[in-house]
C-alpha cells in the first residue's frame, strides 16, 4: 500500500520517516480511508514504546503521506533471523516493553491487530534496549469495531501466523486479540518457532481456529533455559476463547514481572502435544476425535488348539450318533 522514505524536516531540523501511499492506492477510496484512519488512530497514542506520529495530510499533487519519527535500529524479525532465540531475561524485558506499548494503544482506544516481530522495532535509548511498536495500518478503533469487519475486498486482512482465532474467523475483535498475538510473540522469542505450521494461509487460519497449541516446553531447543512459570502464562495468552485469556495486557505484563529467578525450569521436549487445561486454554471448536480402532484380541496358541480339539470331539460324537441312526434295525421295514 505504501513506501517509507527517510527525509529531513527543514522546519524542525530533524530526520524523519515519511510513509507515502502508493499512486495506485491513491485512486482507491477504501485504501485512502484506511491510510488516513491509520494516521488518525496512530496519532491518538503518545507513549515511548510507540513510534511517534508527527504529521499527516496530502500535497497539492495528491500525494497522501504520514510523517513519523525516524527509528535507528532493527525490527525483532531480523533479530530472530540472526539469533533464533533470546535468553529469558532479555525476552522478558522486551515483552514488558511491547506490553507497555500495547497498553498505551488500548487506553487510547486502538487495537493494533497486526502485532508481530517485524512490527516491533528495537532501538537504543541512553544505551538501553527499547521497543517501538510500528505499522498501525490495519488498526481499528474500539468504538468502530462494529463498522470495520476486518475485511478488504471481502478478504481477511492481517498476518495469519499471528491472528487470534476470532480474527481468523473474521469476527469482532477486542484487546484480547492483541494479547493472543503477544502470547505467540513471547513463545517465538523464547523458542525461535511458532506453535503452528501450515503450508498455506488458509491452513494457518484453520490452525489458529481449531488446533490446540503445544506446550511451550515441547518447542524449546536443547539447552535453552526458561522458567517453568512461563508455561501457564503462555497457555493462557493463547486460549482459544477470549474470555479465558488475560483481560488486559497489563495483567500479562504483571504475570511476566512476577516470575522470580531461581525457580524450576522447563525441560526441552518435556511436554507432549496435548490439550491444555480448561482453566488456562479453554475448550476449542475442534471436531471430536474419532475413538481408537479396537484391535481384535490376541489369543494364545493353546486356546486355539483346545478349540480345535473340542470341535473335533463334537464332530466325532455327531458322526457316531448319525451312524447309529442308520443301523440295520432302523432300516428294516415291513
Amino acid at each position: 500500500m505504501a513506501s517509507v522514505y527517510a527525509a529531513h524536516d527543514l522546519v524542525t531540523d530533524r530526520r524523519v520517516a515519511i510513509k507515502v501511499l502508493s499512486e495506485e492506492c491513491c485512486t482507491r477510496p477504501p485504501q485512502v480511508t484506511r491510510f488516513l484512519r491509520e494516521a488518525r488512530l496512530h496519532g491518538r497514542i503518545h507513549h515511548p514504546n510507540v513510534v511517534e506520529v508527527l504529521d499527516f495530510g496530502s500535497t497539492k499533487a495528491g500525494v497522501i503521506y504520514l510523517v513519523m519519527e525516524l527509528l535507528e535500529g532493527e525490527d525483532l524479525g531480523r533479530t530472530l533471523a540472526r539469533r533464533s532465540t533470546l535468553p529469558w531475561p532479555r525476552a522478558r524485558e522486551l515483552m514488558l516493553e511491547i506490553c507497555a506499548g500495547l497498553g498505551a494503544a488500548h487506553r487510547a482506544g486502538v487495537i493494533h491487530r497486526d502485532l508481530k516481530p517485524s512490527n516491533c522495532f528495537r532501538v537504543l535509548v541512553g544505551g538501553r534496549e527499547s521497543i517501538r511498536l510500528v505499522d498501525f495500518g490495519i488498526a481499528v478503533a474500539i468504538d468502530e469495531i462494529g463498522v470495520d469487519r476486518l475485511t478488504l475486498n471481502e478478504q481477511i486482512v492481517g498476518t495469519p501466523e499471528y491472528m487470534s482465532p476470532e480474527q481468523a474467523r473474521g469476527e469482532r475483535v477486542d484487546r484480547r486479540s492483541d494479547i493472543y498475538a503477544a502470547g505467540l510473540l513471547l513463545g517465538q522469542l523464547l523458542t525461535g518457532s511458532l506453535p503452528f505450521r501450515a503450508g498455506t494461509s488458509s491452513a494457518m487460519l484453520a490452525a489458529q481456529i481449531y488446533e490446540v497449541p503445544p506446550r511451550l516446553g515441547s518447542l524449546l531447543p536443547p539447552a535453552v533455559q526458561v522458567p517453568a512459570a512461563v508455561e501457564p502464562i503462555y497457555q493462557r495468552a493463547l486460549a482459544k476463547q477470549p474470555d479465558d485469556r488475560f483481560a488486559e495486557v497489563e495483567e500479562l505484563a504483571a504475570a511476566l514481572r512476577a516470575i522470580e529467578p531461581g525457580g524450576p525450569l522447563l525441560l526441552s521436549g518435556s511436554y507432549p502435544r496435548v490439550r491444555a487445561t480448561p482453566r488456562l486454554a479453554c475448550e476449542t471448536a475442534t471436531v471430536p476425535a474419532q475413538p481408537p480402532r479396537q484391535r481384535p484380541p490376541v489369543r494364545s496358541p493353546w486356546i486355539w488348539a483346545a478349540a480345535v480339539a473340542f470341535a473335533l470331539m463334537i464332530g466325532a460324537i455327531g458322526a457316531l450318533a448319525l451312524a447309529s441312526s442308520f443301523s440295520p434295525d432302523r432300516l428294516h421295514t415291513n
